[in-house]
């Protein structure tokens, strides 16, 4: 939420107008089916799993870190990785 705030009271409020609108996510190289995802075809792959991210380190700090979303391997299962494929990369 430190995109919004810092004030995690807050983000639902900051947030409220934010619009994903127009957003793709583009998948090739080393796959069969390359693809250019919506939102709404990301949604459709797979129903959204929700997840607990705990770090811990021993200089005494703690992080807890909710996640909500697609797996990764529904997506990969939509583009067929060819066995050559040894690494996923992201950019943006």
């Amino acid at each position: 939420f430190y995109e919004f705030t810092t004030n995690k009271e807050r983000v639902a409020e900051v947030a409220k107008d934010f619009r994903t609108d127009g957003w793709t996510l583009e998948v090739n190289g080393l796959v069969d089916r390359p693809r250019t995802f919506t939102i709404d075809d990301l949604h459709a792959l797979s129903p959204p799993e929700e997840r607990i991210y705990r770090m811990r380190c021993v200089e005494a700090w703690s992080m807890v870190i909710p996640w909500a979303g697609v797996p990764l391997s529904r997506l990969l299962e939509a583009v067929a990785p060819q066995a050559a494929a040894k690494y996923v990369a992201f950019e943006t």
